[in-house]
This record gives C-alpha cells, structure tokens and sequence, in this order.
C-alpha cells in the first residue's frame, strides 16, 4: 500500500515512493486519508503521467540497468530503473537509496536502451 500522504516520508521521498510503485507497475492502492491529505501529497497521487505508465498495458515492470548489484549497494550508488511504454518511448528514473547526495552522477543512455536517431 502506498505510503504517500501517512506523513512519514519526506515530499520527495513521496514523490519516489510513488514513481517507484508506478514504475513497478504495483496497485496505486492509497494508504493515506483523503479528507486530510495535503495538497502536495494529493498532487502526487494524482500525477497523470506516471499513472499512465502504470496503467500502460504494453509496457512491463521496469527493470533495473544501472546501481543493481552487490558492489552497487555497497559502494551506496544510485540505481536506475527503466521500462519501455507502448509508444516505443522509455521511461526511467534514477533513485538515490541513500543520504549521500550526487551532486555530479552521470551514465551513458545507451545503458538503458536509448540509442540516437541517425535518420
């Protein structure tokens, strides 16, 4: 269950908590009550745009492409999530587990399966 809107995560740790599950393609069943949510937190649980990839019928769970390994956790890196939607575009997103702050990570989008167009 969704935790956006209980009051224990902060607005961005709402905002990834949210994409994540999107991204998962888990139920957006809503934890919180609605009589009482902020209208921050309202406006995350109503993001049209990730709901859409949840609800993409074509598209899959996102799997992990970057930051998914042992020495990852580790070494206490991002890790970056990506899936493909119906229309060929991908969607993906970069998820810091940890306090650390990276002011300057970087990755090749190749990595994720996004190739120029040379047309």
């Amino acid at each position: 269950m969704l935790e956006v809107g209980n009051g224990g995560l902060t607005h961005d740790e709402e905002k990834t908590h949210f994409a994540m599950w999107a991204l998962a393609k888990a139920p957006l069943i809503m934890g919180c009550d609605l009589t009482t949510i902020s209208a921050e937190s309202l406006a995350i649980l109503t993001n049209v745009d990730l709901i859409a990839v949840n609800q993409d019928p074509n598209s899959l769970q996102a799997s992990c492409f970057i930051g998914c390994n042992w020495f990852d956790e580790i070494s206490r890196r991002p890790s970056v999530y990506a899936t493909r939607v119906t229309n060929g575009d991908i969607v993906a997103m970069v998820i810091n587990w940890r306090e650390l702050h990276y002011d300057h990570f970087t990755f090749n989008l190749a990595e994720i399966g996004i190739v120029p167009y040379e047309g």
